[in-house]
């Protein structure tokens, strides 16, 4: 196997565990949400097998994350507050997220204008 290949493995796995333990869920928990064995979970937390897709979705389900937040490498500084806002933010009606996201763009600097002296 490729190095690579290898070191991306690890470090999803490492990503998975990390997140699946700031939702303080246990790996029986998330394995079950997530239609897979415990022990499948374990080898992949462990970076021991490579899931396809379809497995990676299910588990980002199962601890109620976008796809794209359980494998981008941004994921590894989640702290439990980045978590919670994500799902809020996810909840939100499109104006309201797309509003904050332009707050957030601008490096927050709107809401220090908008407050009052």
């Amino acid at each position: 196997m490729d190095d690579g290949v290898r070191a991306l493995m690890v470090a999803n796995g490492v990503r998975i565990a990390k997140l699946r333990e700031l939702r303080n869920q246990s790996p029986e928990e998330l394995a079950y949400k997530a239609g897979i064995t415990e022990h499948y979970l374990g080898l992949i937390e462990r970076g021991e097998r490579d899931p396809p897709l379809s497995a990676l979705a299910a588990i980002a389900q199962g601890l109620g994350v976008a796809l794209v937040d359980l494998v981008s490498p941004e994921a590894d500084h989640f702290t439990q507050s980045t978590l919670d806002f994500l799902v809020l933010l996810r909840a939100a009606r499109e104006p309201i997220r797309t509003g904050v996201l332009l707050v957030l763009q601008r490096g927050g600097g709107g809401v220090a204008q908008t407050q009052a002296p």
